[in-house]
């Protein structure tokens, strides 16, 4: 089993600011932003892949948009 550091936050062994997850993919704040108000994402499979076939069809960037539009919307709600 992998022990990197985001496998631990996949398996929840480590925190993370989750912002997203499926059954087939996690989505988490980075932990080290560039600066304060810096909203960078990590999007990883579930599981180990040797591949992109994790997205089932979907192209990366479809998924980014969508996670971006989702914290779009809980940032306007929240003002």
């Amino acid at each position: 089993m992998c022990e990197c550091a985001f496998c631990q936050i996949i398996n929840r062994k480590s925190p993370a600011h989750i912002i997203y997850e499926n059954g087939q993919l996690i989505s988490f704040l980075d932990i080290e932003p560039i600066n304060e108000g810096h909203a960078h994402f990590h999007v990883f499979p579930r599981y180990d892949s040797d591949g992109f076939g994790w997205t089932y069809g979907r192209k990366v960037k479809d998924v980014n948009e969508e996670i971006a539009e989702r914290i779009r919307k809980k940032l306007e709600n929240s003002l």
